[in-house]
């Protein structure tokens, strides 16, 4: 079982950090979160969920377990190269009208948590609604922290929707792309696991013949299918991050394919763009091609053909067997 880690440079997953029952400071540090950003002398602070777009939308996809759980939630990170100078206390506000933009946006149908499934451990701000985040002198980032018993989403489509309100002392920015956040919290499906997409898959670009797969390049490769909803699941490449592996020791840009099931028949009923259908600069979507196997095995195997469109029309064709490998 070979992992390809094709793009170096690009941050990796915040997602392969959920869920134990209390996680460490030290994914931030080690970059499995959100790379921190140099911003001059600008004293920006932001919201750090996602680390290849500015969307600014987490699912996370928890373990069952009947029992509480606490863990790092949001992220607030001090975007600089040097670590802060003082505790800077941020305040966060829940907003729920966060949540109808991202399902917008991300094609997913969340609904605001309840307030009796969830407590939020940080203190609560002085004055005002709100929690306080402490980015601690010498560091870049704090976090709020939430308890849950995932037993209680089991079956639900549950968010929350936070955005920056306050951050003392004077003199700190908040970020005007990333000063608002929404995650999604939900149970893993069953499709959602580590997966080799084997040699034999095949992609061919008719835009760019060069792009094509030529044996050994670019399959087979390692990837995750991370729940999105109870039927959805989108691909995430260990190293790169969300996108899609070409040849020539490269990837597309905003394109990762959001494969959507039938959990009755196990069979592949959509795909489509976690970028957006079209994505927001490239005019990139995706499409399921109906002539392909499309269909889960017994042992967890994935067949699928499916079409990456570029402004409308169809430019490339994947057929990918992807074998289950284990869970993430």
């Amino acid at each position: 079982m070979k992992s390809y880690f094709k793009i170096p440079i690009l941050s990796l997953s915040v997602l392969a950090l959920f869920l134990t029952s209390c996680l460490k400071d030290e994914e931030f540090e080690d970059g499995e979160i959100q790379s921190v950003s140099s911003q001059g002398t600008q004293k920006v602070v932001e919201i750090s969920l996602t680390a290849t777009n500015t969307s600014n939308f987490l699912p996370l996809a928890l373990n069952l377990k009947n029992g509480d759980t606490t863990f790092n939630l949001v992220p607030v990170t001090l975007a600089s190269d040097k670590p802060a100078t003082e505790d800077i206390k941020v305040t966060l506000v829940l907003n729920a009208g966060l949540i109808g933009e991202a399902n917008t946006a991300n094609g997913v149908n969340n609904e605001a948590a309840p307030a009796g499934v969830y407590t939020i451990i940080n203190p609560a701000a002085n004055s005002g609604p709100g929690y306080v985040v402490t980015i601690p002198k010498g560091s870049n980032t704090g976090y709020l922290q939430i308890k849950i018993n995932p037993n209680n989403f089991l079956g639900q489509a549950y968010a929350l929707g936070f955005q920056i309100s306050k951050i003392e002392p004077a003199g700190y920015i908040i970020s005007t792309n990333l000063g608002s956040g929404v995650v999604g919290i939900g149970i893993k499906n069953k499709y959602d696991g580590v997966y080799e997409i084997d040699e034999n898959s095949t992609l061919v670009d008719i835009v760019s013949p060069a792009l094509s797969s030529v044996p050994g390049d670019p399959y087979p490769f390692e990837v995750h299918l991370i729940t999105i909803s109870a039927t959805k699941n989108v691909m995430f490449v260990p190293g790169l991050g969300y996108g899609h592996l070409i040849a020539g020791n490269s990837y597309y840009g905003e394109f990762s394919p959001i494969f959507e099931f039938d959990p009755a028949t196990n069979k592949v009923v959509g795909v489509t763009n976690y970028f957006g259908d079209p994505s927001p600069t490239r005019a990139r979507g995706g499409q399921l091609d109906p002539t392909g196997i499309n269909q889960v095995d017994a042992d967890g195997n994935i067949d699928v053909k499916y079409i990456m469109t570029q402004g409308g029309s169809p430019r490339t064709t994947f057929t990918e067997h992807l074998e289950y490998v284990g869970p993430r």
